[in-house]
């Protein structure tokens, strides 16, 4: 494995350091099989492995899987419509 490969526990760690999410490897590893994550780049024996600048510029953009994307940053709850 080169230096620019990263296995799912690296991948996950290098996702909490860029934006403070935490999931697990299996987490991550479901993602992929999805495509809600960055594929494998390949496989040493039966682990996956990703390319470190492909996960790095997946986990800076936004939004993630889970994400919440019906709340909005800075708004009031008093600037929200009645019952929500």
């Amino acid at each position: 494995m080169s230096v620019n490969e990263l296995t799912a526990q690296q991948c996950v760690e290098l996702l909490r350091r860029l934006s403070g999410r935490r999931i697990a490897p299996s987490t991550f590893r479901s993602y992929a099989s999805r495509g809600q994550a960055p594929q494998p780049k390949r496989y040493v024996g039966r682990t996956p492995v990703w390319d470190s600048a492909v996960v790095k510029e997946w986990a800076e953009r936004e939004p993630h899987p889970g994400t919440r994307t019906d709340l909005r940053r800075g708004v009031a709850l008093s600037n929200r419509k009645p019952g929500l």
